[in-house]
This record gives C-alpha cells, sequence and structure tokens, in this order.
C-alpha cells in the first residue's frame, strides 16, 4: 500500500478550515458540511491532481433526526492515492451537484435522489433512474416498509402495467426498528400454523 500521508498533510494544509483530513486504509477522507463538496472537489481537482471522479452513494440513518450520508469517491491518477468526501445532509435538505465539474456525477446524484429522495439544487435531470417514474417513494431510506406499498404488474389483456395496493396479512409488516418482538410468540404461532 501506498503511503499517503505526505498527501494528507498537504491536503489538510489547504482545506484546515472547511473540513476535517484523515487516513483510512489508504484513503484520504474528508468529513465537510454538504455546503462545501462542490468547492473541496475543485481545490482538489486543481492543486492536487484529484481529477478522477470513480462515483458517489448514500446512506440513510434514521435516529433523532433523519439523515443522509452522503459519500463521493475520487482519484489521482498522477499520484495514485484515492480521496474519499463525506457530507452529512439532513431530510428535506438539497445538496450541490457536482456535474458542472464531472458530467459522469449525473448519473449518481440520479441514483441517491431515485433511492434516498436527496434533491441537487442544481442537477438539471431528476427524472427517476431505477424505479418507475410514478413511484412515489424512496425505496433505501430505513422508512421504507419491507414489502413497499404497492405491488407492479404487467397486464398482458390489456396490455398495460398495473398498479395494486399491497394486501398482506402477515404481522410486523409495519416494522418499526424500535419495535420489541415476541420471537417465542411468534414461532410458537408459526409451529401451530403448520401443524
Amino acid at each position: 500500500m501506498k503511503d499517503i500521508t505526505h498527501w494528507k498533510e498537504k491536503i489538510n494544509e489547504k482545506l484546515s478550515t472547511l473540513c476535517c483530513v484523515e487516513e483510512k486504509l489508504g484513503v484520504i477522507k474528508i468529513k465537510c458540511d454538504s455546503k462545501d463538496i462542490v468547492n473541496i472537489s475543485t481545490i482538489l481537482s486543481k492543486e492536487f491532481d484529484v481529477n478522477g471522479f470513480i462515483g458517489a452513494f448514500g446512506t440513510h440513518y434514521q435516529n433523532a433526526e433523519s439523515i443522509v450520508e452522503l459519500r463521493y469517491m475520487f482519484i489521482s491518477y498522477k499520484e495514485n492515492f484515492r480521496v474519499e468526501i463525506v457530507a452529512e445532509i439532513k431530510d428535506g435538505m438539497s445538496a450541490l451537484s457536482l456535474t458542472d465539474l464531472y458530467s459522469g456525477a449525473e448519473w449518481y446524484e440520479r441514483e441517491i435522489f431515485d433511492m434516498l429522495g436527496v434533491k441537487f439544487s442544481d442537477l438539471k435531470d431528476h427524472r427517476r433512474i431505477l424505479t418507475d417514474y410514478n413511484f412515489e417513494h424512496h425505496p433505501l431510506r430505513k422508512d421504507f416498509p419491507v414489502v413497499g406499498y404497492n405491488e407492479v404488474r404487467y397486464d398482458f389483456l390489456s396490455g398495460e402495467v398495473r398498479y395494486f395496493e399491497n394486501n398482506f396479512s402477515q404481522d410486523y409488516k409495519q416494522f418499526d426498528s424500535n419495535m420489541q418482538i415476541d420471537t417465542k410468540a411468534v414461532f410458537d404461532k408459526i409451529k401451530t400454523t403448520n401443524s
């Protein structure tokens, strides 16, 4: 593994007022406010030759307040080191898009919008990329039910895609991560129904 301490220290000198810089598992990790992502990416690109955009993804955390953690991955092809920018964004807030710097970021940001509901204020195309255009929710959020809200089926007779409301009679359909489940009672119920 290449020693990247030199690059971490140089980046930290330049960005210390904007963010926290550390090195983990051979990757320079930058934790910052979501409003600084574009500014930091521009500095990395122009001053440190971090000009390769690898990808972006998000993770939803639902604690006291609902937060999405955004992660952007970059690489310096010239110096052979990777940089990860991490920023948290609260529910209902929008993030700035990196599409002006990296055109390939559009697909990743559209996917983050589609799956997690984070809007990017200067992203020109907010069409869904993985779910149906009529889909109303964001399936990778922790508050999305495991079975979803609707069932989608293709009707061969009418030649249309049709939506049906899920009608499951199972217990714990609306699962809450704070819910206490009596597993003994659940298994006893399964045993009596299978006997």
